[in-house]
């Protein structure tokens, strides 16, 4: 991922850790529950408006509806090559693909959880975690 997360704002920081912590939620749900068991959460996704949660409601739409795998990320990479208007948003773009990825695979949330967080890097880890309330790298998964 080429996008530092250091060097955007303060807002965007807060929408991408919200975007990653809503992304770990739903990995738990999925986990726990079954894929189809995300449907109930997606129509808060799209109504927000907000580009980046529409893109995840398109990815989880394809996921729940049993979409392969392949589909999905190629989908992904033609909305974010069509769609993502600055670095912010290709980072944005890249955490949701990678998380609706770990989704689909069945992978551990709190380790998604890490992947997250490498790549906010060292610079911003104790914000970060605050604010999604991950554990830090020292701590147990």
């Amino acid at each position: 991922m080429k996008e530092k997360f250091s060097t955007f704002t303060v807002e965007q920081k807060k929408e991408a850790a919200q975007i990653c912590k809503i992304i770990v939620e739903l990995s738990t749900k999925a986990r726990r529950e079954g894929i189809l068991a995300l449907e109930s959460d997606m129509d808060g996704l799209f109504a927000d408006g907000n580009k980046g949660k529409r893109f995840m409601f398109a990815l989880l739409r394809l996921l729940v509806d049993g979409q392969n795998l392949e589909l999905i990320e190629e989908i992904a990479d033609n909305f974010a090559d069509s769609s993502a208007a600055d670095d912010f948003e290709r980072f944005v773009f890249a955490v949701i693909k990678r998380g609706v990825h770990a989704i689909s695979l069945g992978e551990n949330p709190h380790v998604l959880a890490r992947v997250f967080l490498s790549y906010v890097g060292f610079d911003d880890e104790d914000w970060f975690c605050c604010e999604t309330g991950f554990g830090h790298w020292n701590t147990d998964i």
